[in-house]
């Protein structure tokens, strides 16, 4: 996951990069050529009592988002974020709820955002 700029600190307190299922899209921001997605983890590391992450894309080449994106908090089933050949960044969401889509830009980066017991 050293593409994605920021990976190491989740994969440090996780031990693993997550794949995020059961976990809840709370927030879509699409700004320009940019969109933020904050997520609420709901398995949480022991040392946190709260813990988000938020996915930045930048340069976003193509989205496709559908579904509920507003006023109704996404389920994820699984979302996963590759690099292909031209070193764009391809992001599949599959949700049970909510928003569902792909997005493709030339930089990701993610951060933390915690509450530590």
């Amino acid at each position: 996951m050293d593409y994605i700029q920021g990976s190491d600190d989740i994969i440090k307190d996780y031990g693993y990069w997550p794949d995020f299922h059961d976990d809840y899209m709370e927030k879509i921001n699409i700004s320009g050529s940019k969109i933020e997605l904050l997520i609420k983890m709901v398995t949480i590391p022991k040392e946190f009592n709260e813990y988000y992450v938020k996915i930045i894309f930048e340069d976003v080449v193509d989205f496709k988002l559908e579904g509920e994106l507003l006023g109704i908090t996404c389920i994820i089933l699984d979302l996963e974020i590759k690099i292909d050949a031209q070193n764009t960044m391809n992001c599949h969401i599959y949700s049970s709820l909510g928003t569902s889509g792909f997005i493709r830009a030339k930089k990701v980066t993610v951060t933390k955002l915690h509450k530590e017991i």
